[in-house]
């Protein structure tokens, strides 16, 4: 059996539209990934904490394969130019992701991100990448 270290998060949460319930996340520690939300009615939440075990509630899993894999992230000074298309866009991306490394394409919506124009032609922004190895 494989152990990893995590955190653990348990949060009531109110809920006009309906009843209250625990949620409960459980995140990998090295991927970052929350990989379980556990969403449990406050009655049975109460008698799994006091001991009655088998206890229904609803499991949602994701990022499984990713568990237990690192997370590694970079920032890197991306230029594009000033007019551009999608496609433009979808290519300069493509010439730094490579060897598994992602970019953050939402970082070009966030106007922190971006650093200045270097010439009438070009834009620059701090782009970060991140791969799971």
């Amino acid at each position: 059996m494989k152990k990893i270290k995590g955190k653990l998060t348990i949060s009531r949460v109110h809920s006009t539209q309906s009843e209250d319930w625990i949620e409960v996340l459980l995140e990998d520690e090295s991927s970052c990934i929350q990989f379980a939300d556990v969403h449990i009615g406050l009655e049975e939440f109460s008698k799994a904490i006091t001991g009655l075990g088998a206890c229904p509630c609803e499991i949602e899993v994701r990022g499984l394969d990713l568990v237990g894999k690192k997370l590694e992230t970079k920032i890197c000074t991306v230029s594009f130019p000033t007019e551009r298309t999608v496609e433009m866009t979808e290519d300069v991306f493509k010439m730094f992701e490579f060897d598994g490394w992602e970019a953050r394409r939402s970082d070009m919506n966030n106007s922190h991100n971006r650093m200045w124009i270097d010439t009438v032609d070009l834009e620059k922004f701090r782009i970060t990448f991140q791969r799971y190895v």
